[in-house]
């Protein structure tokens, strides 16, 4: 019987080393949540460790947006004898059953030779910060009854007349508010690099102090006031999906780290996740890099623009 069970077992590992299927070595806390980082580990059997693994087509890694409710917050690349294990921590961005994906993975072996591993889907099933026990709800004391009386009548008919009212003089004051506002209305022509560096100094301010969740609303707000000025879109009043929806960066590495931060300050703003001091510095340096890069290609537009409008006149003076 035992020796049935060694047989069945060798023939199990001979089948996934043919197929080339690793398993995921996954560390996790007991309780799974909304917010809550895990590490998921992978073995590259006899990947060539001199090799660069930082080059394509070696390693592929999945896209940031192409894990759905996960987001990928680092990987790290260790060489071992039997190969290279990469390290990746995710996070989870959502409740119930998430699964992380099949990935596939290509890479180069000691002898050159082009492989390709392929990993099993792994499930997990993820509570939300706001599951509670419900417990059943009985009367403390017998309902009272109510006795309405000449004062009780007077007070319902002054709450009436004043409800009447304020609904005669509402739209009156409305009125005078949009005038008022349309009054004080001033044009505001900034680029979008003044307007996110400038709403940038005061997330700054928060992160210096470590209070992150008052960094992450001031960041993700400095990121939206940034995108409604450059692409003109309402971004300050979208939700992070909706933003998702119909904004698409040209360069895509751009793109998957502004949504990175902005999936990961929601996580903060409004699952209570706590934050890490480390990466929310990298995300205000990314941040800022981002508004500097749009001055610098700002300021060479209107350079090249100058030169043409000076090569035109010259040309005018010649004639």
């Amino acid at each position: 019987m035992n020796k049935r069970y060694f047989v069945f077992l060798f023939f199990i590992l001979l089948v996934g080393r043919v197929f080339g299927v690793e398993q995921w070595e996954i560390k996790a806390p007991d309780s799974l949540n909304v917010g809550t980082v895990f590490s998921a580990e992978l073995l590259l059997p006899e990947a060539d460790p001199a090799s660069n693994l930082e080059k394509s087509p070696q390693i592929f890694l999945p896209l940031f947006d192409t894990l759905p409710d996960l987001s990928l917050l680092d990987v790290q690349v260790e060489q071992e004898e039997a190969g290279v294990r990469l390290k990746h921590q995710f996070i989870f961005t959502n409740s119930g059953l998430v699964s992380l994906p099949e990935l596939e993975f290509s890479y180069t072996d000691a002898k050159g030779n082009d492989k390709k591993i392929q990993t099993e889907s792994y499930p997990f099933l993820v509570h939300t910060l706001l599951d509670t026990t419900i417990k059943d709800i009985v009367d403390v004391r017998a309902p009272q009854s109510l006795y309405f009386g000449a004062v009780e009548y007077t007070v319902l008919a002054l709450a009436v007349l004043i409800i009447l009212l304020l609904i005669r003089l509402l739209p009156i004051l409305l009125r005078k508010k949009r005038e008022n506002d349309i009054e004080k209305k001033i044009v505001d022509n900034r680029p979008a690099w003044q307007v996110g560096l400038e709403s940038l100094q005061k997330a700054e301010e928060f992160l210096q102090k470590g209070e992150l969740l008052n960094f992450f609303f001031e960041l993700s707000f400095s990121l939206r006031f940034f995108l409604e000025r450059k692409y003109d879109l309402p971004a300050t009043q979208m939700t992070t999906d909706e933003l998702r929806a119909v904004l698409r960066l040209s360069n895509m590495s751009e793109h998957n780290k502004l949504f990175e931060i902005f999936s990961y300050a929601d996580l903060v703003k409004f699952a209570k996740y706590v934050g890490n001091i480390s990466l929310s510095r990298d995300y205000c340096e990314w941040t800022k890099n981002l508004f500097l890069a749009d001055k610098a290609e700002a300021e060479k537009m209107e350079k090249e623009l100058e030169s043409e409008l000076n090569a035109e006149k010259q040309e005018g003076e010649n004639v």
